[in-house]
């Protein structure tokens, strides 16, 4: 009788050593019923290290569907272990009853690939968690999602997953780059139906405000009996070590390598932002003392979902001296980010973009430019601190790189007075100048996305997706090796699309862990 095997153990300090290695160690371990021990978690981080609340929920929910054994599962601990349970499963062709005791895994995918849990707890169709801080709900849903994808295919059903924390907080996916930006691209690489709804949103600025989505996850789907028994011979997979075929759902072969980025073909912009008068002195710089002079700011009762708005369209033309109606921080960051986008596009050759695609056009725009840019979303917010900008750009070949950025991420960008990003007495910028440069960074690392700090427009080894979207992918991409066996030969003769110099840490600590739980070799 075979017994689990030993943990493998990770150090949370290697590479980027934050979150996103426990949350990928989590997820592989649930799959695979490989025990796994994370230590010195996030212990380089600044502030509070350890399990932070969005973690912990992710290990919890976890535990709880797929049966598992986990210590240290408590807020600032510094180490956990994750062990899946001896489950029921189908092993050597016989079927074993509820009393066996079998090992989670038939065949480790350490030892060789295509096996995971055979017959794994069943799953609910619906599963909802509340956070309680405006912590991000997506890297929960980061760490569910796989376990998910696969465990939900022996219901048949999709699986709904409530969600409730953060939707537009700092170094995290938001609402709005998932809906944008990641489901648009899982879909592309074939990953089945995702969808996001958002019911509110949550901000960590401002009122601290807990927000609402929900996941529609369609599962992976159950193979026939015929299509598992081709699967494996075409994997080269020994039929001896399992005679009798067991229906066993696939993750699909993701080779990000195999796919160009191609041509900018339009760009979408996403505002938030509240529609108070921009704050004075505008327009002026810096009063005579250095203080900012303030209008009442009303608040007004909060939307919960996105809204389009044309807005754009008709004052970005407007000059500095026109005052029919004071502009409003919306606006101004609407008209701002147009100006700095159609300025920094034109640095672009025009191979850079594809203009056979019916561009839309601005009224009002560049008459000599044929860059398609459109206001995707513009909201209201109800705090001059709830301020957020997405750029999207899509290309001829189906994907969509995104960058995005979010106020009071960087240290001077504060709002003077309020909660605990207050002044300091030392003489403050205008509103209108933070704004400025949230608005700059936000294009900027756009820019920094499409052409980097080579010469000329070189998108091919950059590869289809953007810095952040990258690590995402990793897993999938480990998963579907799983199955086929697939290496990446450096040396095979192929064009290679992408180059490992833009990966991030991120995307290299997300391949670490794969490698270490899954045995896998790239």
């Amino acid at each position: 009788m075979a017994n689990l095997p030993e943990p493998v153990h990770l150090d949370g300090r290697t590479l980027e050593g934050g979150g996103q290695l426990v949350r990928n160690a989590l997820a592989l371990s649930a799959l695979t019923g490989q025990p796994v021990s994370i230590h010195h978690i996030r212990v380089n981080r600044k502030g509070k290290r350890g399990l932070k609340g969005s973690h912990l929920a992710a290990v919890k929910l976890l535990a709880e569907v797929t049966g598992s054994e986990v210590t240290g599962a408590e807020i600032g601990s510094l180490s956990v272990q994750f062990s899946p349970q001896k489950k029921r499963v189908i092993s050597d062709g016989v079927d074993g009853d509820e009393s066996a005791d079998y090992p989670c895994v038939d065949g480790m995918t350490r030892s060789f690939p295509g096996r995971f849990v055979r017959t794994p707890k069943p799953i609910q169709p619906e599963y909802t968690i509340r956070l309680s801080t405006a912590g991000s709900v997506f890297l929960v849903f980061q760490a569910l999602y796989p376990y998910l994808l696969y465990a939900g295919a022996f219901t048949g059903w999709h699986i709904k997953l409530n969600l409730t924390g953060g939707t537009n907080v700092s170094f995290s996916p938001s609402y709005d780059y998932i809906a944008q930006v990641l489901i648009p691209n899982f879909a592309r690489l074939g990953l089945p139906r995702l969808e996001v709804q958002l019911q509110k949103r949550g901000w960590a600025t401002g009122r601290v405000d807990l927000g609402t989505v929900t996941l529609l996850i369609d599962p992976l789907k159950l193979p026939s009996a015929e299509d598992e028994v081709t699967a494996e011979k075409a994997d080269g997979l020994n039929s001896d070590t399992n005679s009798f075929p067991v229906l066993s759902p696939r993750f699909p072969s993701i080779s990000v390598n195999e796919y160009q980025r191609g041509q900018i073909t339009r760009i979408d912009i996403t505002i938030l932002a509240p529609d108070n008068p921009v704050l004075e002195p505008v327009r002026s710089g810096k009063g005579g003392n250095g203080r900012q002079k303030t209008r009442n700011l009303h608040r007004r009762k909060p939307s919960s979902s996105p809204k389009r708005d044309s807005s754009v369209v008709q004052n970005h033309d407007q000059g500095p001296d026109q005052t029919q109606q004071p502009e409003t921080i919306r606006q101004y960051i609407q008209n701002e980010t147009l100006k700095q986008l159609r300025k920094n596009l034109k640095h672009l050759p025009p191979s850079a973009f594809n203009l056979d695609t019916n561009p839309i056009h601005l009224s009002g725009g560049l008459s000599e430019s044929t860059i398609p840019i459109e206001m995707h979303t513009s909201e209201p917010t109800f705090h001059p601190s709830q301020l957020y900008i997405l750029l999207v750009v899509h290309t001829s070949t189906g994907f969509r790189l995104g960058r995005d950025a979010l106020f009071g991420t960087h240290k001077d960008e504060t709002v003077s007075g309020r909660g605990k990003q207050g002044g300091s007495g030392k003489s403050i910028q205008t509103m209108e100048d933070r704004i400025r440069k949230l608005v700059e960074r936000c294009v900027d690392e756009l820019m920094e996305e499409l052409h980097g700090s080579d010469v000329g427009y070189e998108p091919g080894n950059r590869g289809p997706l953007d810095v952040h979207m990258r690590d995402q992918v990793v897993v999938f991409e480990a998963l579907g090796r799983v199955y086929s066996g697939r290496k990446w030969d450096r040396n095979d003769g192929r064009t290679q699309n992408e180059d490992e110099k833009h990966w991030s840490l991120h995307t290299r600590t997300a391949r670490w862990v794969c490698e270490e739980v899954l045995g896998n070799e790239w």
